[in-house]
């Protein structure tokens, strides 16, 4: 059986410092450190994996979602359809507490999700996501 990731799990991703900025008095994350090409956003699973290991270097801040918060975003619809936002276990030789979020049609026949869609993904996640660690050095 595959490794589900629950609803109560924390994910954490390590953030450049041009991907924050301070906002009345805390470190608020901006949609563009969501960014990628493959529209697969990756994460660390926190029952694996702590902040410092998913930090990537010293500037860096980690910020964090719970995988039921991500489940619950609904703001992703493009041309009258809803896509599902999911977490999704999917280790890597490096990294075995790697997970990633995906919007995911409705049906195999509904098309894949948009650029524009992608960006209102990223923008939910900035929403909800929180400070979990600062940087070392800022």
């Amino acid at each position: 059986m595959a490794d589900v990731v629950t609803d109560e799990e924390i994910l954490y991703r390590s953030v450049r410092q041009d991907e924050y900025r301070p906002e009345a008095g805390q470190l608020r994350i901006l949609s563009t450190a969501f960014n990628d090409h493959g529209q697969r956003i990756s994460f660390d699973r926190a029952n694996l994996r702590t902040p410092q290991q998913t930090r990537k270097a010293a500037d860096q801040a980690v910020f964090a979602v719970t995988a039921g918060e991500v489940r619950k975003i609904t703001g992703v619809i493009v041309s009258e359809i809803i896509y599902r936002v999911e977490v999704i276990a999917s280790p890597i030789d490096r990294n075995p507490s790697h997970a990633h979020v995906e919007a995911l049609p409705p049906t195999p026949e509904a098309p894949a999700l948009s650029s524009t869609g992608f960006k209102k993904l990223k923008r939910e996640l900035a929403k909800i996501a929180r400070m979990e660690l600062l940087p070392a050095s800022v």
